[in-house]
């Protein structure tokens, strides 16, 4: 329950709640008070997915610009292209020699 405070006296603090206030204004002031707490807590996790977004999009932001996103995608392109050639060239050659293959099989 609360750190610090036993079933007994949090009764005694009831009772004495209840004697000084009533029933009623009790239950009023309980409802109002999970009410504000209630709205502390979303209040709370707003502000930490606040916070915590805009630490991410300031550091990817850095990250991009140390390492230049820009000229990542142009050398990976780059390289994509060289790739193709090559399997092209190499596809060529294999279907050359397969086809000298079957012409000196004949």
């Amino acid at each position: 329950m609360l750190p610090g405070i036993s079933m007994t006296e949090l009764l005694i603090i009831l009772g004495i709640l209840l004697l000084l206030f009533g029933s009623h204004k009790v239950s009023q002031m309980a409802r109002s008070l999970g009410r504000g707490l209630g709205e502390v807590r979303r209040a709370k996790e707003e502000i930490k997915e606040e916070i915590g977004i805009n630490q991410l999009q300031e550091a990817r932001k850095e990250l991009e610009e140390q390492i230049g996103v820009g000229q990542l995608r142009r050398v990976k392109e780059e390289m994509l292209d060289e790739v193709k050639q090559t399997v092209g060239r190499l596809t060529d050659d294999e279907n050359r020699l397969s086809h000298k293959d079957t012409k000196s099989q004949r």
